[in-house]
């Protein structure tokens, strides 16, 4: 049988999705969103004056502080499908704000190219389930890896008035994909197995954007840093979780 959760906060056409689902999550953007990250918990101060998050040296992912950022005056609304094969995600954003939004939704290929591509995902683990996102991450508390330069994630800009309509696809089974990688040092960190369920996040930047961001002008479809900076400046629309066992 569908699974169905369905929530609102403004009136929004609702996205359909044609396809035989097992689980299926409809929602817009009403208290499931949060600003910043929100997919590692806070990090921890360790003992003796090492300041590696505990998350991280247990082997578990990255801290990922809640930031700052105010909510965009944004519509938002996702439908996340859960089957056998795969996590499916198709969602809608409506920029009310006035103003431009700056949204990070385009991930390299596997050659480390961006080819404008909008269907790849960046999947992190979270509270024994997982989140399909595309976003942009702070920088790992780590003492044992350095960057020569942070990972970047492509942009797509997102006029007042302009509505954005995007789809994802993750295959199952579920392989973990962040842009720091799998390795800080700790240890190979993996998605919680069996993941009991899965949600998904979507970045929104509004102006007045970071140093490293507004420092490029007005290039389309921007390139910007994957770092602590950028993050902070991030708001996070993310959906309630679909269990993932619905498709067993």
């Amino acid at each position: 049988m569908p699974h169905t959760v369905t929530t609102t906060d403004r009136p929004l056409r609702r996205l359909v999705l044609a396809a035989a689902v097992l689980g299926v999550l409809v929602l817009s953007a009403c208290g499931s969103e949060s600003s910043g990250g929100g997919d590692g918990g806070d990090g921890e101060t360790g003992a003796g004056g090492d300041d590696v998050s505990s998350s991280v040296r247990d082997g578990g992912e990255p801290a990922d502080p809640t930031g700052p950022a105010a909510r965009p005056d944004a519509d938002f609304s996702a439908e996340v499908t859960v089957s056998d094969d795969a996590v499916r995600v198709t969602y809608r954003l409506v920029n009310r704000s006035g103003g431009e939004l700056l949204v990070p939704d385009q991930l390299a290929d596997e050659n480390a190219e961006y080819d404008g591509d909008t269907s790849r995902a960046y999947v992190t683990g979270a509270d024994g389930g997982v989140v399909v996102s595309q976003r942009v991450f702070p920088q790992p508390d780590t003492d044992r890896k350095d960057w020569a330069q942070a990972p970047k994630v492509q942009a797509t800009r997102l006029a007042a008035g302009e509505t954005l309509q995007g789809s994802v696809e993750v295959a199952r089974p579920l392989v973990r994909v962040q842009p720091f990688g799998d390795e800080l040092g700790y240890g190979t960190i993996a998605l919680p197995d069996p993941a009991a369920d899965a949600r998904f996040c979507l970045g929104v930047l509004a102006p007045p954007y970071p140093p490293s961001v507004d420092a490029l002008g007005q290039q389309a479809d921007p390139l910007i840093d994957h770092s602590n900076q950028v993050a902070a400046g991030q708001y996070l629309f993310c959906s309630d979780p679909v269990p993932l066992d619905e498709a067993g």
